[in-house]
C-alpha cells in the first residue's frame, strides 16, 4: 500500500474499518438467517422509540434509565430512524443501524487523525484496534445506548485533540456531533465529555488570543521600524 499523501490515507482507513466491522456484520447476517430477530428489554424500548421518530409523537428525550428518568436527548433515535427503515425494520435492522453508526465513527476519527500526519493516524488506529479487541464479538452491532457510544466517544476525543492542535475543519464538526450524540445517549459519559470540551475551548481561546497578540506586536514593530 502506498500513501500518496499522508493527509488522505483513505485506502488504509477503509481497509481497517472493514476489518473491524466485518465480524459484527457477519454476526448480524448469520443471526438474520437463523433467528427471528425479536428484541427485548432495553433494546426493545430503544426500537420502539426509533419507530416513533416519524410518527405523530416523535421522541424528545433520550433512552429510559432503569433509575426512573430519561437520558438527555433523542439523537440516537433520530439518527437511527432512516437506516432502520431502509434495512427493513425489526431487530436485525436495528443492529445493522448500530453497526452503521459505529462505522461512521470509525471513519470520522481516522480521517481526523490523518490530518495530524501518518504517525497520528497509526496511533489512533492502534488505539481503535485495542478498543475493539477488548469488546465482545458483536459489540459494534449493539444498539444499546451504553455500548453504541464507545467509538463515538473516542471520535469525540480525537476531534478535540485535533481541534486543540489547530484544525478548524473536520475536527470541530466531528467533536461537536460525536460529543452531542454521546451525552444525549448516556448522560453518565458527561463526566468525560464536559472537562475535555472545556479544556479544548480554553486552549482554543488562548491560541486565538496569542495569535492576535502576536499579530499586534508584529504590526507595532513594523510601524516602529518603518
Amino acid at each position: 500500500m502506498t500513501w500518496r499523501d499522508v493527509r488522505e490515507p483513505w485506502p488504509a482507513t477503509f481497509l481497517l474499518t472493514g476489518a473491524l466491522v466485518a465480524p459484527s456484520l457477519a454476526s448480524v447476517l448469520w443471526s438474520a438467517l437463523t433467528t427471528a430477530g425479536a428484541t427485548s428489554g432495553d433494546i426493545a424500548l430503544i426500537e420502539l422509540r426509533v419507530r416513533d421518530v416519524l410518527s405523530a409523537h416523535p421522541p424528545l428525550v433520550g433512552a429510559y434509565s432503569r433509575y426512573g428518568w430519561d437520558h438527555p436527548g433523542p439523537l440516537l433515535f433520530w439518527l437511527a430512524a432512516l437506516p432502520y427503515r431502509l434495512f427493513g425494520g425489526g431487530g436485525h435492522a436495528l443492529r445493522l443501524t448500530a453497526l452503521l453508526i459505529n462505522t461512521v465513527s470509525l471513519v470520522a476519527m481516522l480521517r481526523v487523525a490523518a490530518l495530524r500526519g501518518r504517525a497520528a493516524w497509526f496511533a489512533v488506529a492502534g488505539a481503535v484496534v485495542a478498543l475493539v479487541a477488548g469488546l465482545p464479538a458483536d459489540a459494534l452491532a449493539s444498539p444499546w445506548n451504553v455500548t453504541v457510544t464507545h467509538l463515538a466517544l473516542m471520535a469525540f476525543a480525537v476531534g478535540c485533540w485535533s481541534f486543540w492542535c489547530g484544525d478548524r475543519g473536520p475536527a470541530g464538526w466531528v467533536a461537536l456531533v460525536a460529543g452531542s450524540f454521546v451525552v444525549q445517549s448516556h448522560v453518565g459519559v458527561g463526566v468525560v465529555i464536559a472537562p475535555l470540551a472545556l479544556a479544548t475551548l480554553v486552549a482554543s481561546v488562548v491560541r486565538w488570543w496569542r495569535s492576535g497578540a502576536e499579530r499586534a506586536t508584529a504590526s507595532w514593530f513594523a510601524g516602529v521600524v518603518g
